[in-house]
């Protein structure tokens, strides 16, 4: 079995390299499978492009920098990162590390059970290495909440954790059957799972957040990812595979 890992980056280059080459690079390192990481930075401005570009001089053997496009969006990057994938499951995690690594080691047991499984911050179990502020919470809150009532996905309770693991080739055939570039894509690829009778589930995680994150712009990030919602919604027929290609990922399995 291999894995292959996916770090989305924009303009958080130095951040990222020194987590790829650092703890990530040791924990892949023992935790006994074959894999490869890849680092996909579109959208990211000219210096820290270089940056990364610079890096990789450095990077174990197992990173590759995939071709840098002008485009935008953590959904977009993630897709990219899906359809270059050469492993048989993809696992995609935030640059920052903010969840936890080891619960990678509680999904491995479970990888031939499920076709998606994700890291969640609400259930039981999960923690905060520090309590959310104030704003974080009632954004999280808020898109839960529209997520359930806008796609009619009741049995998650994290849709957005920055950390999934699903078969590759349930990766790839959702991103050819995406439309979501931005933040949403996380929402719309659990619907995909979902209207097309995949299974899922969700393990406790500790959590950290990004102190260089910050929530500005709450008020016009929260429109664009209920017009995004609201794009998945009216094209939610676009999502539903054929027969033909249920059977083939069905074979593949």
């Amino acid at each position: 079995m291999r894995l292959s890992v996916i770090i989305p980056c924009k303009d958080q280059s130095e951040k990222a390299i020194n987590h790829i080459k650092g703890p990530l690079w040791r924990f892949m390192e023992n935790v006994g499978i074959d894999y490869e990481i890849l680092f996909v930075t579109d959208g990211s401005n000219q210096i820290n492009q270089k940056a990364a570009e610079a890096s990789m001089i450095m990077m174990p053997k197992q990173v590759r920098l995939l071709p840098y496009e002008p485009k935008k969006g953590k959904g977009h990057n993630v897709k990219k990162g899906f359809l270059a994938a050469k492993g048989d499951y993809v696992l995609f995690m935030d640059a920052d590390l903010a969840t936890d690594l080891r619960v990678f080691l509680t999904m491995k047991k479970d990888m031939e059970n499920y076709d998606c499984l994700f890291a969640s911050r609400y259930i039981k179990g999960a923690e905060f290495a520090q309590k959310q502020g104030f704003m974080r919470q009632i954004m999280s809150k808020g898109s839960r909440f529209l997520i359930r009532k806008m796609l009619n996905i009741h049995d998650v309770v994290d849709f957005q954790c920055g950390f999934k693991m699903l078969r590759t080739d349930i990766a790839k055939s959702y991103a050819n059957h995406s439309r979501i570039d931005g933040f949403a894509f996380d929402s719309e690829l659990l619907f995909f799972l979902k209207e097309n009778g995949f299974s899922y589930k969700e393990y406790p995680c500790i959590w950290k957040d990004d102190p260089d994150s910050t929530v500005s712009g709450a008020f016009s990030s929260s429109y664009r990812f209920f017009k995004e919602l609201q794009v998945i919604r009216k094209n939610s027929a676009s999502y539903l595979l054929s027969p033909d290609e249920l059977e083939e990922l069905s074979h593949a399995h």
